[in-house]
């Protein structure tokens, strides 16, 4: 049987394990954008040494017609690529000073302290995970998750494909200029959402600043739908344009409108390095002991040109 110290970590590992499910599962529907894609099944797990989803960048022209004994074409079609993303790793700390772990060893109150430890690390990660996700991918020496800033633009080279070489498929529709203060910008926002028709799918999520929500919840109000949703279920609060669910989120960027469809947008975890509690270790110069909380993982689409962005929004 572990002692004293042993049976501390042991306890630790533990408790944290057993929430690790709930954990993991709050961190998803507490974020906004990874919500919007865990109600679409799009929060997914995936293993590998990298990241690799197929792309479709041009037709089979062997299609057609015919007649009789004319020849059928059989040239061989390229046309497919592969949009490789890299693993980004993610990591916390859960640390429990000696002095603590001594008054209160064999206490029922180091569950209250462990739970509390933990509930600290969920929503540390909740805030920066957020934040990270509406970037664009270059934040801590470009250690950070692609964010939606790198993947909704027509701009920046993407997972091994160059934005100019490969600019017509592998760009998003950018748009400057967004007039929410008249009946405009909501013909504005209808022509961007059909130009992103896609395969019979079309944009399903918008997010935008405050501001921005507030302006279309105004314009729009006399003929607006409130979504009853599983989102509005969570506590996010959405209205309608056309079928998609409008948000707004304090992360996204100033004066910007984000057309996302779910279809082609996807949050993957590493199969065996998802919120992983490592052992605990203590310095040989310190009465602490800390153990690591780390985590694999990328945002990634495998069709960029199903996504747009309106920038200079004008609400007021």
């Amino acid at each position: 049987m572990a002692s004293g110290t042993g049976q501390l970590d042991e306890l630790i590992s533990t408790t944290f394990n057993k929430v690790k499910p709930v954990l993991a599962d709050q961190i998803t529907n507490e974020n906004p954008l990874l919500a919007a894609l865990n109600s679409k099944s799009r929060v997914t797990v995936d293993g590998g040494l990298q990241i690799v989803r197929p792309v479709l960048y041009a037709f089979n022209d062997t299609v057609g017609s015919y007649n009789g004994y004319d020849l059928i074409d059989t040239t061989p079609q390229d046309g497919f690529g592969n949009a490789v993303y890299d693993w980004k790793q993610y990591a916390g700390s859960v640390t429990i000073d000696g002095r603590t772990e001594k008054l209160n060893e064999g206490s029922p109150r180091i569950i209250a302290i462990l739970q509390a430890k933990i509930e600290q690390l969920r929503l540390s990660i909740e805030e920066d995970l957020n934040t990270m996700l509406w970037g664009n991918g270059s934040g801590n020496s470009s250690k950070d998750f692609s964010g939606i800033q790198a993947i909704v633009s027509d701009t920046t080279d993407l997972a091994g494909f160059d934005v100019d070489a490969d600019a017509t498929f592998w760009k998003s529709t950018v748009t400057d200029g967004l007039d929410l203060t008249t009946l405009d910008g909501v013909k504005d926002l209808n022509h961007m959402s059909n130009t992103l028709r896609l395969a019979k799918s079309k944009p399903d999520f918008e997010f935008t600043d405050q501001e921005g929500y507030e302006a279309y919840e105004a314009l729009a109000l006399p003929n607006l739908r409130f979504n009853d949703t599983n989102l509005a279920k969570l506590g996010f609060e959405t209205v309608a344009h056309k079928t998609a669910e409008v948000l707004f989120e304090d992360d996204v960027p100033a004066n910007k409108w984000y057309m996302i469809n779910s279809k082609f947008l996807e949050f993957v975890q590493k199969d065996n390095c998802w919120m992983d509690m490592l052992p605990f270790q203590q310095p040989v110069n310190q009465d602490a002991k800390t153990a690591l909380v780390i985590s694999m993982g990328q945002l990634v689409t495998d069709v960029r040109r199903a996504h747009g962005r309106f920038d200079n929004v004008v609400s007021a």
